[in-house]
């Protein structure tokens, strides 16, 4: 899933990013359900107001147990209002770029940010999705995320490398054996995830998982042993 929702974001062109919280004397944020139904009510009205666009949001897990909700949209204008601080009546920015409040979510506290790197955005978004919050019991059988209709699928390129090539770069998948002799585990298969970066060449995010399996040998009867 992790894949897929960066790879939505690098083949489409979103240009906002938004974090929606909710007010609880509106909506329970303890409800994913409800909370979930309200964000679906508020993209189809908006859809109404503005004429389509792509979106793609994902729910988020405090540790109270409230969520909230981060996500991306493309051509879709609502009116901005700068961030201030309450305090101060500073603008209010992140890594030098501007910070917004937008009127149109009415639900709680939102903040909304221009997307001047993809990349950037979809590691960002991407990074809540973590095993804490696919093992989080309300998500049971839940749709993880909301997605428009009609987004672009990136074009993926398969090709076979010298393995010199990339010595730097950390496996995602790999299939092999345990060797007879030393007891130790020999791949035979590697595969890689990898993106290209702005000059082509290729690159990884970092933190990348590695998932190995163990190959099948057939025993004498002829049955598929595990090893």
């Amino acid at each position: 899933m992790k894949h897929k929702i960066k790879n939505y974001i690098l083949a489409n062109d979103f240009d906002l990013f938004w974090t929606l919280t909710l007010d609880d004397s509106k909506v329970n944020a303890y409800d994913f359900q409800l909370a979930r139904k309200e964000l679906q009510k508020w993209l189809k009205y908006q859809r109404e107001k503005y004429g389509r666009f792509d979106y793609l949001f994902l729910p988020e897990a405090h540790k109270s147990g409230r969520f909230h909700f981060h996500g991306v949209t493309g051509q879709m204008f609502p009116i901005l209002t700068e961030a201030r601080s309450a305090k101060t009546g500073r603008l209010l920015k992140k890594k030098g770029l501007q910070i917004y409040n937008a009127e149109n979510w009415s639900n709680g506290f939102n903040t909304v940010s221009k997307i001047v790197s993809k990349d950037k955005a979809s590691n960002y978004i991407t990074k809540y999705i973590t095993k804490d919050f696919m093992q989080i019991p309300r998500l049971y059988k839940q749709p993880s995320y909301l997605v428009s209709r009609g987004l672009k699928s990136p074009n993926i390129l398969y090709e076979i490398l010298n393995e010199t090539k990339l010595d730097e770069f950390v496996p995602s998948f790999v299939v092999g054996e345990v060797d007879s002799d030393s007891n130790k585990f020999k791949p035979n298969i590697s595969i890689f995830y990898l993106n290209l970066d702005k000059n082509g060449n290729p690159c990884q995010e970092k933190g990348i998982e590695t998932f190995l399996k163990l190959k099948q040998e057939k025993s004498p009867d002829g049955n598929q042993d595990s090893l």
